[in-house]
């Protein structure tokens, strides 16, 4: 008697509901796995891109140690043993010993960009920072970005005038202080506990303080009283 319903169930067969949920559970686990595994992947390329900012920090700080008021840039860190790890992207946005501030962030698409201060920590960038300043260029996923990074919005070439070098040493500082304070307001003081040194041929006024509509201005006597101003992505008009 057993036997013979054991072979009734056996002429049964499988339904196709029953296939079909079986099919449903293995989708569901592989799903599952792919997104562990991303995930997995996301993390450890994250953590290159943060160790780099660690070795960064290390190398400013022997740099500044040595040369106080001097501005870092990725050659320099080289020298003090910075060597940056590949396919992961770094970005100097404030070259000064009180405002530093680097970026850094992995090629691979789906990373997060991070970012180090003066003070040695490190936290990710938020999403306003990366939508409205040129910290946002590191989130642009391909190859390791050549010539060692992104360079300092600052420059020390004497032909280029007073003005713009204002401008870009207060946007450098801007950047510092809206890392940490997307929502605040920044004024000279501020910018001042972030690295700018103001320069007395030059005359900066902040028409717009906020992250999203940051507007700063700057004259001098060598461009002929001519206004240059800045914009919170970086471009000068």
């Amino acid at each position: 008697m057993i036997s013979k319903a054991f072979r009734l169930d056996c002429q049964k067969g499988i339904t196709l509901i029953e296939i079909t949920i079986v099919m449903g559970i293995l989708v569901a686990l592989v799903f599952i796995a792919v997104n562990v595994y991303e995930g997995f992947r996301i993390t450890v390329r994250d953590g290159a891109a943060k160790e780099d900012l660690r070795r960064a920090y290390k190398a400013s700080q022997a740099f500044f140690t040595e040369n106080p008021g001097g501005q870092i840039n990725l050659r320099k860190l080289s020298s003090y043993g910075f060597l940056p790890s590949l396919n992961v992207n770094l970005g100097i946005f404030n070259d000064t010993s009180s405002g530093l501030l680097i970026g850094a962030r992995h090629a691979t698409p789906g990373c997060h960009v991070f970012l180090i201060n003066a003070q040695g920590d490190i936290f990710e960038a938020s999403q306003p920072l990366l939508e409205h300043t040129m910290i946002g260029q590191l989130r642009s996923p391909g190859p390791q970005i050549p010539s060692g990074g992104i360079q300092p919005p600052t420059s020390n070439d004497s032909s280029e005038p007073i003005a713009l070098l204002e401008l870009r040493r207060a946007y450098a500082s801007s950047l510092s202080f809206f890392s940490q304070n997307p929502d605040g307001v920044i004024n000279k003081e501020l910018l001042k506990r972030h690295g700018y040194t103001p320069n007395p041929r030059a005359n900066l006024a902040i028409a717009d303080g906020t992250l999203a509509g940051l507007s700063l201005i700057a004259t001098s006597t060598d461009s002929g009283g001519k206004a240059f101003s800045i914009d919170s992505a970086g471009r000068i008009h």
